[in-house]
């Protein structure tokens, strides 16, 4: 977690995408295990909801991967891969996620609010169903230490209500990375030749010259000992958001 992560507490990226997911967590699991009807617990949720926040943004990349590789071939990890796949097919081998931090700082003011709210959607609903997730285990715990009989059914019951709720927030990161894909990949063909040029090579004058142009641009962006290579590190950007 950087320091831009921390000074942008108040950007819609920020609160969409990782406050209020972790506010409703934070606020849930409070009334299971405390009262929240006072003024001292709620601001004491507030900041716990802050804290969650940040450190959601720091692991926003693992997360990130590890939705797309959890459940094996599900809909959001096909949701991701589908528009990588498409550019390359579409441009040659174009490795998108490797060019993107370079292609960002081309954008337009119009172009960069884009940017964030898809980011921001599908973090919101990553989010919200990791929190789900963890509301579901809170109930489990509740269950087992409540002391009142037949109380551990109520319990149960909405802990599967809440992995229903995740299972839902899931598929609707799948639906949101669509439309962010799709905005990618109209960047990378708008902002092309500028990257071109950022990287000093030639501006192609037909199809065959633009393939070879976009071969030496992936051995440009290619780091053998880094998975998503250097362009990550001079672009300034995690490469969770690049993706």
């Amino acid at each position: 977690m950087g320091l831009r992560d921390v000074t942008g507490v108040f950007s819609r990226f920020f609160v969409v995408g990782f406050f209020l997911p972790s506010f409703f967590v934070v606020l849930t699991l409070g009334a299971l295990f405390a009262k929240v009807d006072q003024e001292k617990p709620i601001l004491i949720i507030g900041g716990g909801a802050l804290l969650m926040g940040l450190v959601l943004v720091g692991l926003r990349d693992p997360v990130w991967k590890a939705f797309e590789r959890i459940p094996p071939n599900g809909p959001f990890g096909r949701a991701t891969r589908r528009y990588h796949d498409h550019v390359r097919e579409t441009w040659w081998e174009l490795e998108v996620h490797r060019a993107w931090p370079f292609i960002q700082p081309f954008f337009t003011d119009h172009e960069r609010e884009l940017n964030v709210d898809a980011r921001s959607d599908i973090h919101f609903f990553l989010n919200c169903s990791l929190g789900a997730v963890a509301i579901a285990v809170g109930l489990c715990v509740d269950a087992k230490l409540s002391p009142v009989n037949d109380a551990w059914l109520q319990s149960l019951a909405l802990a599967l209500v809440a992995l229903l709720a995740a299972a839902l927030a899931y598929l609707g990161a799948a639906r949101a990375v669509r439309p962010w894909g799709k905005f990618k990949e109209a960047a990378v063909v708008l902002h092309r030749f500028e990257l071109y040029e950022r990287v000093g090579l030639p501006r192609p004058e037909d199809e065959e010259q633009e393939r070879a142009v976009i071969e030496r641009l992936n051995a440009k962006l290619y780091d053998p000992d880094d998975e998503h290579g250097w362009a990550a590190h001079l672009g300034g950007v995690a490469p969770g958001s690049a993706r």
